[in-house]
């Protein structure tokens, strides 16, 4: 576009130099166009064949400019820095949430490691409260809460961006 092709030139030499799956996905959709199909129909089985929200946001900003006009070329450079903004914004929340996760990770497996301390060091300490009738009662409840505060933390560090 921004040496001057027409749109549905762009769309062939995407289909010819991309690798799959996007190029053939632009080749059928020129394809479609060429045989008369409307360029928003065609987009838009993209989008239900390749559901990415990148794509969804390129295809929203091709039929926005073909409606309102302006320039396509300016238009997608904008979509890009916005998208690579937000793939950025993506991995900083990522690496902060990295001792959260690990935290979560720490604190979910320590009542199995402990579990396992006591098995392998001394079982009488485990094994003769089998029998005990609140044993598994409790044994729930605190299932119950290790749950919960797996829950929490997962929430707590799965950030959406």
């Amino acid at each position: 576009l921004q040496a001057g092709h027409p749109v549905p030139v762009a769309f062939g030499l995407v289909a010819r130099e991309m690798p799959d799956p996007i190029g053939t996905q632009f080749g059928t959709a020129l394809d479609e166009m060429n045989f008369g199909r409307d360029r928003a129909l065609a987009l838009r089985d993209i989008g239900e064949r390749f559901p990415n929200p990148e794509f969804l946001f390129f295809t929203a900003a091709v039929e926005m400019q073909r409606e309102s006009g302006g320039n396509l070329v300016n238009i997608l450079d904008n979509l890009v820095k916005t998208m690579r903004e937000r793939a950025n914004l993506k991995k900083k929340a990522f690496a902060m949430s990295a001792e959260g996760r690990l935290t979560a990770v720490i604190v979910g497996s320590l009542p199995y490691i402990m579990l396992a301390y006591f098995l392998g060091t001394n079982p009488s300490f485990i094994l003769d409260q089998i029998e005990n009738p609140m044993f598994w009662p409790m044994m729930g409840g605190a299932w119950v809460m290790w749950l919960i505060g797996m829950i929490t933390i997962w929430r707590m560090v799965n950030i959406k961006v």
